[in-house]
Order: C-alpha cells, then sequence, then structure tokens
C-alpha cells in the first residue's frame, strides 16, 4: 500500500457530493486528512480559512460557477499550494480548462485509488522540493549579495588607503625635494583599479576600455590639458582584478615614459588596442605612440631602466610575452593569458 505524507491535509472540490465522499474514504485510508468543496468558490473560501491545506485535488467541470482550471489559477495567484487535476474526462476541451493554471499533474478519475493516492504524494514531494530549492536559491542570492556588498566595501577601503599614501608621498617629496611622480602614478594605477570595482556592477573584475580609458586621461589630461590624442580601441572585455593591477600598471609606465620622451616638445597620438580570442581567455594588448622610437640600444629582456624592468617584470607575473615594433614610431604589444 501506497503511504500518504504524515500530517498532509488535501481539499478535495468535486461538484458531485458521491464522488467527493468517495475519494475522502480512499485517500483517508492511505493516510492523508481531507477536506471538502463542492465548488470554485467554496474552494476558495476553503484555503483562505485553512491554512493547513497541503494540496488541492480539483476537478475540472465544476457545474455552474468558475471552473476548476480558473478556480485554480486564483487559488495559486494567492497561495503557494500545488493543485492536482482530477477528472472524469480526457477530451481537449477538459484538458485547455487547465492551461491557465500551473498543476502537478492531471488524473482521470477512473484511474483507480493507488494512482489517485500516488499522484497526491508525488505532487506533495514535488512541492517540497521545489520549495527547498527556492529557499537554498534565496540563502544563496543573500550570501552573494553579502559577499558582494563586502568586496565593494574592501575595495573602496584599499582605494582610500592607497590615496592617503599617495599624499604621504606628496608630503615627502616636498620635505626631500625629490620627485617621486612615477611611483605616485603607480599607486594611483591601483588606486584607480579598486575605485572602478567599487563603483562598477561587478567587486571582481572591470571594464577594459574603462580603466585603459582612466589611465590614459590621468597621464595625458583630458579636455582643454590634453598633451596627446589618446584614441581607445577597446571590446567590452572585462579584466579580473588579478589582471587588472598589473595592466593598470603597464599601462601608466608605457604612457608615462612616451610622454617623456617620445613626445619631448611635441604633441603626438597615443594609441591602445585590446584583441581577444572568442572565448576571452588570451588576448594581444598593444600600446602605440607615433613619437620619436625608443632606442635600439634598449633590450627589452634585459632593460636598465626601473620603469622597463617593472614593465617586464608584470608581464611576467601574469605569464606574458612582451614585443617591442619601432617601425612606426614605438609599439608595446602585450600577449596574456586570463587567469
Amino acid at each position: 500500500m501506497i503511504a500518504g505524507t504524515p500530517g498532509s491535509t488535501l481539499l478535495l472540490v468535486d461538484d458531485d457530493l458521491a464522488v467527493l465522499v468517495s475519494q475522502a474514504h480512499v485517500l483517508e485510508r492511505y493516510g492523508f486528512s481531507t477536506l471538502q468543496a463542492r465548488t470554485g468558490q467554496e474552494a476558495i473560501e476553503a484555503i483562505e480559512s485553512h491554512p493547513e491545506i497541503d494540496l488541492v485535488l480539483m476537478d475540472v467541470q465544476l457545474g455552474d460557477g468558475i471552473d476548476g482550471g480558473e478556480t485554480a489559477r486564483r487559488i495559486v495567484e494567492a497561495h503557494d499550494v500545488p493543485i492536482v487535476f482530477v477528472s472524469g474526462h480526457a477530451d481537449a476541451y477538459a484538458v485547455s480548462l487547465t492551461e491557465a493554471a500551473p498543476q502537478y499533474g492531471y488524473v482521470l478519475k477512473s484511474s483507480g485509488a493507488a494512482v489517485l493516492a500516488n499522484a497526491a504524494r508525488s505532487a506533495l514531494e514535488l512541492h517540497r522540493a521545489h520549495a527547498s530549492e527556492r529557499e537554498l536559491r534565496a540563502e544563496l542570492e543573500a550570501a552573494l549579495a553579502s559577499r558582494t556588498t563586502l568586496l565593494k566595501e574592501v575595495n573602496h577601503r584599499v582605494k582610500n588607503n592607497l590615496m592617503m599614501i599617495n599624499a604621504l608621498i606628496s608630503l615627502h617629496e616636498e620635505a626631500q625635494g625629490v620627485d617621486l611622480s612615477a611611483v605616485k602614478g603607480q599607486l594611483s594605477s591601483v588606486a584607480l583599479v579598486h575605485k572602478i570595482l567599487h563603483q562598477g556592477p561587478s567587486p571582481e573584475s572591470v571594464s577594459a576600455a574603462e580603466l585603459l580609458k582612466a589611465i590614459l586621461d590621468g597621464v595625458f589630461g583630458s579636455g582643454e590639458g590634453v598633451v596627446a590624442h589618446v584614441h581607445v580601441d577597446v571590446d567590452e572585455t572585462r579584466f579580473p582584478l588579478e589582471l587588472a593591477v598589473p595592466i593598470g600598471i603597464v599601462t601608466n609606465e608605457i604612457a608615462t615614459n612616451a610622454l617623456k620622451h617620445a613626445f619631448a616638445g611635441r604633441r603626438g597620438t597615443f594609441r591602445v588596442t585590446l584583441a581577444t580570442d572568442s572565448d576571452g581567455t588570451t588576448g594581444v594588448l598593444s600600446l602605440s605612440n607615433d613619437g620619436a622610437p625608443m632606442p635600439e640600444t634598449v633590450d627589452v629582456q634585459h632593460p636598465e631602466s626601473l620603469g622597463l624592468s617593472l614593465v617586464t617584470a608584470l608581464v611576467g607575473q601574469i605569464g606574458g610575452e612582451l614585443h617591442i615594433d619601432r617601425a612606426a614610431g614605438t609599439t608595446f604589444s602585450i600577449r596574456y593569458r586570463a587567469p
């Protein structure tokens, strides 16, 4: 014998009293408790007054008044109660009456007691599984929202701390009479990454275009104060944090070097392009200028300057490859793999 779910209460809805009595007798033998309603309106009122109802077994055609499909739709609209239709008809019209309401099954009255009891038990188990899934999803969404908020707050604090360090370096410059603008530029690049992470939609990745444009504006200026024409041709690629920080610093170093040497005494064009493969796992970042080319004596594999040494080290840190082309100005090409 199929056992009912202990403590489960079923609402039986049928306009035929004899059918209701028969169904109640059968289902109670299988361990269910039952309540009865003979019209759609009575069923709706029973749901309102009996919150203990776990499942509704609904006849499709209920005589005068609203039919079973419309009754089920109204019930489901206001209450999280599963519906199983129990009908004496298998024709297209009868089935069409049930299409407006979510349901957990359609059983013919002639199927027998065991089938009816099994349909009720299965509907209850499925509904409880759905409820557990919704609860789990809500918990996961809440945890994700909490994690996102925490990460945004961390990025905000990191950005503020880096800006404070930058301010302290400026005070040290004034007091000691030294030029630490390169260090401040590097810190500003890292702070910018965390600022975008804090303000953007994701606390774990940044828009490549937004990051690169912001860094280049910081180096070359913007508006009337611009000292170079900047062109950024970047798609909707996003950099994760572990890629955004080194690429941000590298971009700052290369742009600053162009400002000091390639564009010394003249205005020029600084161009950035980013090409990624279809799945975004590899990319090539190109940073070029049309100013005075980098001297042939500079060896990118064994750099002597601190700035180029930093560029080489950071490209290596992300597992990338660095190439320099001096054919028309200077172009730095960085091939990388996304982490």
